[in-house]
């Protein structure tokens, strides 16, 4: 593993969105996702809806360190992304060096 590999943060999990949100949560979704793409810490940023599960939306992302992940999260706090999905389940693992990190 590089250095710059072991720097790298990496966050997967999915959201579960309430079925009467679908619609406004993914249209929302899609700024965020364009948002965070070009968010200059950003390696990757993926989402996918589940096959099985209504209102599922897998999520994996790629960051070039910690520092560039918090600068995504202070981001997303104050963005409209954040009231429209307030009521969203997210259930995520955020890893970095091997390693499960806490936020």
């Amino acid at each position: 593993m590089s250095e710059q590999d072991d720097l790298r943060v990496y966050v997967s999990g999915y959201y579960d969105i309430p079925k009467h949100q679908i619609a406004e949560v993914r249209l929302a979704m899609q700024e965020n996702v364009r948002l965070s793409r070009a968010e200059p810490g950003n390696v990757s940023y993926e989402v996918r809806d589940d096959e099985d599960v209504e209102g599922r939306v897998h999520l994996i992302e790629v960051w070039k360190d910690r520092q560039a992940l918090d600068e995504h999260i202070a981001r997303v706090k104050d963005s409209p992304w954040a009231g429209i999905s307030k009521d969203v389940t997210r259930t995520f693992d955020i890893k970095s060096g091997g390693r499960v990190i806490r936020y």
